[in-house]
């Protein structure tokens, strides 16, 4: 961008030789007007997040044999599942 640019005086003033160090909200808006023109309004952040639970064994067989099981590990009853 050029000295003039929207955002630019705030960009010289992050910190780019680390990771994640940069207000990254401030960022996106900076980037955001650059492309989109000054006048035109960011819209609101989205954040996502990744869980990755691991499985314990009961689960795992319940998966791998599609029935539900009791908490002794053995199989439930055809009338008592849902």
């Amino acid at each position: 961008n050029t000295a003039a640019a929207w955002g630019a005086d705030t960009s010289l003033k992050m910190n780019f030789a680390k990771e994640d160090a940069a207000d990254d909200l401030l960022l996106n808006e900076i980037i955001w007007k650059s492309v989109r023109g000054a006048d035109s309004p960011m819209p609101p952040p989205r954040r996502a997040a990744f869980v990755f639970a691991e499985a314990d064994e009961d689960e795992d067989r319940e998966e791998e044999e599609g029935k539900e099981l009791k908490k002794d590990g053995e199989p439930l009853p055809e009338a008592s599942r849902k």
